[in-house]
């Protein structure tokens, strides 16, 4: 199994020990743990998916699996939905962080090119 379905995979395991816990503290109080439980189930359904079209394909990827842009890019936009409550300088902080992702996939984007001629 490549990388790409086990990262969502993990995500959907945390989630769903998230929600188990969640149950435990407040299994009365349905409203409070069904959409985690929703989201959860949600997850482990785009996981096995992924893994299916991984399974699938048979092509050789020159792009690796976990790519240092993509994360960096989803921390620059998590940076900057967090900034209402803390301020404009880390709007523009997270805004420098997402703009420095996209210049990563950019890259990795033109390297792929390069080695398809």
């Amino acid at each position: 199994m490549s990388r790409g379905p086990l990262v969502v995979f993990a995500w959907a395991a945390w989630i769903t020990v998230l929600t188990a816990v969640l149950v435990i503290w407040r299994p009365d109080d349905e409203i409070q743990w069904l959409p985690f439980a929703a989201m959860s189930a949600a997850i482990w359904v785009l996981g096995l998916a992924f893994w299916m079209v991984r399974r699938a394909r048979s092509e050789v990827r020159l792009i690796p699996d976990l790519s240092p842009g993509s994360a960096v890019l989803a921390l620059g936009l998590a940076t900057m939905l967090g900034a209402p409550s803390l301020g404009i300088w880390v709007a523009l902080l997270g805004g420098g962080i997402a703009l420095f992702g996209v210049a990563v996939l950019a890259r990795e984007l033109l390297t792929e090119r390069r080695l398809n001629r």
